[in-house]
């Protein structure tokens, strides 16, 4: 059976916060992103679609997904890696890997109206996102 993409502690840090450069002694922004890759992937989004739910070109997406970014990312971008892994992480912990079809098939909860949650959190950006994540974190508390 697939395992989350981070472990318990790692997970509640990354939904306490992000993986900014204020939290960098407490989150390896590596392994944020690292495990970010791992939801994307999971999630069978297109690198076009990742690209534009991370905020990042091309050739920075690349990078990340092979492993080999090492430049610095801006907050949001950050903060984009950070609420995908959170949000991946609260429904796998819900749904195990049912979680892998949330974010390609239509929602019809009302912040999603119908579209899938992808679609609507590349066209909203990181505020929807953000719900997202609460979202599914309110789901994990339901339980």
């Amino acid at each position: 059976m697939a395992q989350p993409l981070l472990d318990s502690a790692k997970a509640t840090e990354l939904d306490s916060g992000d993986c900014s450069e204020d939290r960098s002694t407490q989150v390896n922004p590596g392994g944020c992103m690292q495990a970010c890759v791992r939801a994307i992937e999971a999630w069978g989004l297109t690198d076009s679609d990742a690209r534009k739910i991370l905020a990042v070109d091309h050739q920075t997406w690349m990078q990340i997904k092979s492993g080999k970014w090492k430049e610095s990312l801006s907050r949001e971008q950050l903060k984009r890696i950070a609420t995908v892994t959170a949000i991946y992480n609260a429904l796998y912990s819900c749904f195990g890997t049912e979680a892998n079809r949330w974010a390609m098939h239509p929602n019809e909860i009302e912040m999603f109206h119908g579209r899938r949650p992808v679609d609507a959190m590349i066209e909203e950006g990181l505020p929807m996102m953000e719900k997202a994540r609460s979202h599914t974190r309110n789901l994990l508390v339901g339980m």
